[in-house]
């Protein structure tokens, strides 16, 4: 095993695999083999431990009868024995296409190779015979194999579609092969060596193009990749092939869970390749989530043959492997498509929308109370909570908005409050906290001045006391406010903002929040002048619980991301470490590289570390709060809620996650 280099991908699990696009010469292997040794060399001293080429990739797929001819079943045996002969001793594993003849058959084959060894041979199962494919006419299936093992090259070989090849130094990465066709059907290959392993599945490919297909083959790929919880490999044939009757325009993926981390770019005229680090051992982990993905594979047991490979891949062990071939997002709830972005936008406005609905609707409590401060939010909760109304076409002022300034309120949240409660026609009511905060403090000892905590919690505890006995009067149910992000990090006070009937907020991470109201001003609220320029003054402003007075100007003084670091950073933590479950380090790592991508907030490696520590310690000593939650929806694929998603016991100790932590230099 190579040793624990922070920087280093494969410290952190990463395989480096390729996808190559070679121009092919029909007819002549020793060209198209050379063709192929070129790309597979280039992949190689960039880091590539995997790289495959192209259906029949060493002939031409479009060759046709010439499949038949002496001359190229030489031929192409003799080119697979040079290509092999240019790699020995070079730790690449290697899968190109061709034909061969296995007794009286020829079979459409991908043949994987690696430091001069054959490894396995993948025959085509499922043979294409209708409209302009006519692969019956040269090729056997499949199922016509009368042995699992061939003679090729004077090694004995595995040949079948039941094979899985294992590098040792890599226990998650698990490869299995197919070819084009065969991932196209309800039950491929692909899908069963997934249920048993196979972390890595490559198709070489020759699918032509037509209009509309490219589109089709991209979603069906994700697709295929994301319901075997895999990585897809795939590479099809372009420039060099016949276009006497069809078009080739050599499309090429590199696709993890459903998500496409390299996409080829079509009809290209130069050979080219793409290159992407991928985890497997992700893949496995999200396969031991889901359950049911185990109680599949029981049902297609089957017997796998294992091809181990021993030895380090990729290029000579002393190398570290700094650069990163992979795109990490820095805001992993928020997409950076435009257009994305307003989709995703607009479903979760409607989601929480109607989650409230249906609680207004289920409780047949046709009123509202809630805590309007001006901060985001409550602002969020304002305008879902104006829309629920408006759904259930009950009048706004059944609402009733309520503004507590307190020692640290500032003018600016106070008026931007008053402006959208008038602006949503909400009954807005202001009761001040200061003088039962000080009566408070003093009966129970307290000094009354900013320093402890409990000067702080005190203020929320009473503002979330006013909200229940308002409520209470009103024939009301109070509605709640705090965030996802919040919650992961315990920033509430227990038994004040932590606490209400129901929290529309609940499965919101803070970066959204702020898009979502954003959003929401130019979209929902475009023609209401007043709104939408409290929306925008609301989401320009600092983050504070406004627990602290304001500086000598009336200014927010206290700033929360001051306090417990940049929200930016704290959902990326969130997000990888509640979702994916990845250790300290390598959350480290990806945010290392995320942030460093144009457009994102640049932070240096030791700041990331910081801040890290701080969540994992907030993380886990806020279990506690987060077991008591009120009722709220899940909105994406991290949320908290203790009867839903997260289960953890409070008395968990975080010091191995921060041992790890502590791996990172400095």
């Amino acid at each position: 095993m190579l040793p624990y280099q922070f920087l280093d991908v494969r410290s952190h699990e990463y395989f480096r695999v390729a996808v190559l696009r070679p121009t092919v010469v029909i007819g002549d292997p020793e060209k198209n083999a050379a063709a192929h040794a070129a790309l597979i060399k280039q992949v190689y001293e960039q880091g590539a431990m995997l790289a495959i080429g192209p259906e029949m990739g060493l002939v031409g797929y479009t060759i046709e009868d010439l499949n038949h001819h002496e001359m190229i079943e030489a031929a192409s045996i003799r080119a697979l024995g040079i290509l092999r002969g240019q790699f020995l001793g070079i730790p690449i594993i290697v899968g190109v296409g061709m034909p061969l003849r296995v007794g009286t058959a020829l079979y459409n084959c991908a043949v994987f190779f690696y430091q001069g060894k054959i490894l396995a041979v993948y025959p085509k199962s499922y043979l294409p015979n209708y409209r302009e494919f006519k692969d019956c006419r040269w090729f056997a299936p499949a199922s016509a194999l009368s042995s699992k093992e061939i003679i090729l090259l004077g090694q004995k070989v595995p040949i079948g579609t039941d094979i899985l090849i294992a590098p040792v130094e890599h226990p998650n990465v698990m490869i299995h092969a197919e070819v084009c066709e065969d991932s196209w059907l309800p039950i491929p290959p692909s899908s069963i060596a997934a249920l048993h392993g196979a972390t890595i599945l490559c198709n070489l490919s020759a699918s032509n193009d037509v209009a509309t297909k490219a589109d089709y083959r991209s979603k069906f790929l994700s697709v295929h990749s994301a319901k075997n919880y895999a990585v897809q490999l795939y590479a099809s044939c372009g420039y060099g092939e016949s276009t006497r009757d069809l078009v080739w325009g050599g499309d090429g993926y590199i696709i993890e869970n459903g998500s496409i981390l390299q996409q080829a770019k079509r009809f290209e005229t130069e050979p080219g390749f793409l290159l992407a680090d991928v985890r497997p051992s992700t893949l496995a982990m999200e396969r031991q989530r889901q359950n049911t993905f185990t109680d599949n594979a029981v049902d297609f047991r089957r017997e796998m043959r294992v091809v181990i490979v021993d030895g380090q891949l990729g290029v000579k062990s002393g190398e570290v492997y700094r650069d990163f071939h992979r795109s990490i997002e820095p805001h992993p709830f928020v997409p950076k498509n435009a257009a994305t972005l307003n989709e995703r936008c607009e479903d979760i406005f409607t989601m929480l929308t109607m989650s409230l609905v249906g609680r207004i609707h289920a409780s047949g409590i046709q009123k509202l109370v809630l805590g309007l401060s001006g901060g985001l939010d409550s602002t969020l909760v304002a305008i879902v909570a104006a829309k629920a109304f408006d759904r259930l076409g009950l009048p706004r002022t059944n609402l009733t908005a309520v503004t507590m300034p307190g020692p640290g309120t500032t003018d600016r949240t106070r008026n931007n409050a008053a402006k959208l409660a008038q602006a949503l026609g909400f009954a807005f009511e202001t009761i001040p906290i200061t003088e039962m905060t000080n009566l408070h403090l003093a009966q129970i000892g307290h000094d009354g001045k900013p320093g402890k905590g409990i000067y702080e919690n005190a203020q929320a505890r009473i503002r979330t006391l006013v909200l229940m006995d308002r409520a209470g009067e009103l024939g009301a149910f109070v509605v709640g406010t705090g965030d996802l992000s919040e919650a992961a990090k315990g920033w509430c006070t227990f038994n004040g903002d932590h606490m209400s009937m129901y929290n529309p907020n609940a499965g919101v991470p803070k970066t959204l929040v702020k898009v979502l109201v954003a959003w929401a001003a130019h979209h929902v609220f475009e023609s209401d002048a007043v709104a939408k320029g409290a929306l925008i003054d609301i989401v320009d402003t600092p983050i504070s619980p406004e627990l602290l007075p304001p500086d000598v100007r009336g200014q927010i003084l206290q700033k929360t991301e001051e306090v417990i670091g940049p929200y930016d950073l704290a959902d990326f933590f969130l997000y990888y470490f509640v979702r994916f479950g990845f250790t300290p380090a390598h959350i480290a790592f990806l945010a290392y590289h995320a942030f460093k991508a144009p457009g994102a907030n640049a932070y240096p490696l030791v700041e990331i570390k910081k801040w890290l520590a701080d969540f994992i310690t907030r993380f886990f000593a806020n279990q506690w709060k987060r077991d008591t939650v009120p009722p709220g929806p899940k909105i994406g694929s991290v949320a908290l809620s203790p009867r839903g998603d997260w289960r953890m016991s409070p008395e968990t100790s975080a010091k191995p996650w921060l041992d790890d932590l502590a791996r990172i230099p400095e």
